[in-house]
């Protein structure tokens, strides 16, 4: 994961459980907390608003630390924050959601008059909102509309004063069902990243469990059997082998680093913020004095209006459109990948894409398709270019996403 959004995930223990490591937001996240959460002082920080499909608005979700069956296990520091937001009688964990449904993708949640996402946030006066799509719109294929729904509903958010925190879309046991799942939540991802928002991985997290944390069906996560959806908060060794223990948890956790930045909002002096930048800084040149990074996902947020024109375009790539703009990004690369490269207009249109091989022959392109193209890269220089028409440059984004695709 890249600087600007938290990353919260597990990693498997010896005994084939999830063993966390308490999130921290970085600098850019908790600022960018605080920025969202200044636009509307009134609402309530100890309440959150849940948003999804139906693992979410399963009761298995949550709704146990609203109950006397909850075992923290090692995890006893969070009980302040299981206090905090169960203040009102739990109902931020208990709630039925208006904004959570059986089936939902995004497309619900913006349906409505007024919107569900705006009557849950109107009924509740949620500071946060667990925003947990991707699973449902995957069934679509459709990423561009996923990519503009989800951008939309963070910055209605943002406006209204309420911090987004993006999840992955849980596993699924088809691997090819689980492939349009992975390339669902990259996007996910990279808006957590470029719009500097907390982010919480329960794809890996309940990837790294027996049988992915899921129940039989393949697609919903499990439960501690014992107890039934009472027994999903309990959060001890034996709890966090099973997917809705490990989720819940996740969770928890987040809300606990997302209350440690408000809290110590006001104590937060301009040294010791300085002071928290050099040791991230500092941990990150260890890490990677270690291990070569994986360079994938690339993930660029790129201004249209900005690029510069085209000009012309490499050998076979054809002629570029008059006034049209380029962009490119090159990627070296060591061994042989399979590659998967798009580029996502926020608006909606979509545009010619290049795969360019680059070399001491020159430039040549390999493949061309429109918004999205897969391929089977040899080890050396390639570029991704992306061909923007005169029509759409004059204002606008493009995401830019390119990933590791196996088969």
């Amino acid at each position: 994961m890249k600087p600007g959004a938290c990353c919260l995930m597990l990693a498997l223990g010896m005994a084939g459980r999830a063993q966390a490591e308490p999130p921290e937001l970085d600098t850019r996240v908790a600022q960018r907390v605080l920025e969202i959460r200044a636009r509307n002082p009134d609402l309530r920080d100890e309440v959150f608003a849940k948003m999804g499909g139906s693992s979410v608005e399963s009761k298995a979700f949550l709704h146990c630390f609203a109950t006397p069956y909850v075992d923290l296990g090692d995890h006893q520091a969070l009980s302040g924050t299981l206090d905090y937001f169960g203040a009102g009688s739990g109902q931020a964990f208990e709630r039925q959601s208006q904004a959570a449904g059986v089936s939902w993708n995004l497309r619900y949640v913006l349906g409505g008059r007024p919107a569900n996402f705006r009557r849950e946030i109107e009924e509740t006066e949620a500071r946060w909102a667990l925003v947990l799509f991707g699973g449902n719109d995957a069934q679509n294929e459709n990423e561009r509309i996923y990519l503009s729904r989800l951008v939309y509903l963070v910055e209605q958010l943002e406006s209204m004063g309420v911090v987004p925190v993006l999840g992955s879309a849980l596993p699924r046991r088809n691997p090819s069902k689980d492939r349009w799942i992975s390339r669902f939540n990259a996007i996910t991802e990279a808006v957590a990243e470029h719009w500097s928002l907390p982010y919480i991985d329960y794809h890996a997290a309940l990837s790294a469990l027996p049988r992915k944390g899921l129940a039989r069906d393949g697609v919903h996560p499990n439960v501690l059997g014992e107890g039934g959806v009472r027994a999903a908060c309990q959060l001890t060794e034996r709890g966090l082998r099973y997917g809705n223990n490990v989720r819940n948890l996740l969770t928890l956790e987040m809300l606990d680093a997302l209350r440690r930045v408000v809290a110590g909002a006001a104590a937060a002096a301009g040294a010791a913020a300085g002071a928290d930048a050099d040791a991230g800084t500092d941990a990150g040149a260890d890490a990677g004095a270690d291990a070569v990074p994986d360079p994938f996902p690339v993930s660029v947020l790129v201004s249209e209006s900005s690029l510069p024109l085209a000009g012309s375009l490499p050998e076979r790539c054809g002629s570029p459109g008059p006034s049209s703009r380029v962009y490119r990004t090159r990627v070296a690369l060591g061994e042989r990948s399979r590659l998967r490269a798009s580029a996502f207009d926020l608006h909606g249109d979509r545009f010619p894409v290049f795969w360019v091989r680059v070399d001491q022959e020159g430039e040549r392109c390999v493949r061309r398709r429109m918004q999205t193209l897969e391929v089977d890269a040899q080890p050396g220089m390639w570029d991704f270019m992306v061909e923007v028409p005169e029509r759409a440059a004059q204002e606008g984004q493009i995401l830019v996403l390119i990933t590791r695709n196996p088969r």
